[in-house]
């Protein structure tokens, strides 16, 4: 019974990342919704398919998906902790990579609203005495990235010296 459940559940993943190509902007924040409310759970398959279906979005609505990093990178960074799955850890790491790159993208003043919003998140998590090393490596890269992400302009004067 469970390899058929799990097969069922491949089939609307897949189900899923095809409809995401061609449904309109509203349904897409409905399941980025979801994917926010999803990233809590601790079940190894659901946090895979969170991973791939982050990938997803950020690649027919990367300004929706950015856009809800605030609320959902405390929970992928965890995922980084699941030392069982080699693909879950690789899927997290990439979700990650690609949320970095299309924050990257955004102009100033939206990427400076969400790395506002993101970096108490991401701070907690690497000083969350749970967090495994790799998860406090990973959120140290993070803050340093978003350090070069602020233009210098709007840094502090003494952060420039």
């Amino acid at each position: 019974v469970e390899f058929k459940v799990r097969e069922a559940a491949l089939f609307v993943d897949r189900l899923l990342k095809d409809a995401l190509q061609s449904i309109e902007k509203s349904h897409r924040i409905v399941f980025a919704n979801l994917v926010e409310k999803l990233s809590e759970k601790q079940s190894p398959y659901m946090k895979t398919w969170l991973a791939s279906w982050i990938k997803v979005l950020l690649k027919y609505d990367p300004v929706l998906m950015v856009s809800k990093m605030p609320k959902i990178v405390y929970n992928i960074f965890d995922f980084l902790d699941t030392f069982n799955s080699t693909d879950l850890r690789e899927n997290a790491d990439n979700a990650l990579q690609d949320l970095l790159k299309s924050l990257a993208e955004l102009e100033w003043p939206k990427r400076g609203e969400i790395i506002a919003e993101s970096i108490g998140p991401v701070v907690k998590r690497c000083y969350d005495s749970t967090s495994h090393p790799i998860i406090r490596l990973s959120t140290l890269c993070w803050l340093d990235e978003f350090i070069r992400l602020i233009p210098q302009q709007h840094q502090p004067e003494m952060a420039r010296e």
